[in-house]
């Protein structure tokens, strides 16, 4: 079934937008490596979905999975998908690790979650304590 590539929540209380460096080494593509399921010549990293599932949680384990295309880097990546006619194909790989091991494949990693489908980011903001 095609879908698109977008968080989402079941009631959407709350959205917003995501941002993130590479750890250099230790990161998401290094762990695939590893495991046997991404191939540096021939995958491309198109996406990564990280979500706390009240289900999961309980456990302490988020759910978090790549989205992999058979692709030879960024700009193969972009000419297939210009000339796709039907729903890409891509491999999802579960990345079995917890919150924090996964965080640590970031430098940097930053959420901003928003009251509601509120548009705020035209706006600017003076923050105080």
């Amino acid at each position: 079934m095609a879908q698109k590539i977008k968080a989402g929540a079941h009631y959407g209380d709350w959205e917003g937008n995501a941002s993130a460096d590479d750890a250099g080494r230790g990161n998401v593509r290094e762990w695939l490596v590893s495991q046997g399921k991404f191939d540096r010549e021939k995958d491309f990293l198109v996406a990564i979905e990280f979500a706390a599932l009240e289900q999961g949680m309980a456990s302490g384990q988020p759910y978090i999975r790549a989205l992999i295309a058979e692709a030879a880097g960024f700009e193969d990546f972009r000419v297939k998908l210009a000339q796709a006619k039907s729903p890409m194909k891509l491999r999802s790989v579960d990345i079995t690790v917890g919150v924090i091991d996964f965080l640590k494949m970031f430098k940097d990693f930053s959420v901003t979650l928003r009251a509601g489908n509120l548009d705020i980011s035209a706006y600017e903001f003076d923050f105080e304590n």
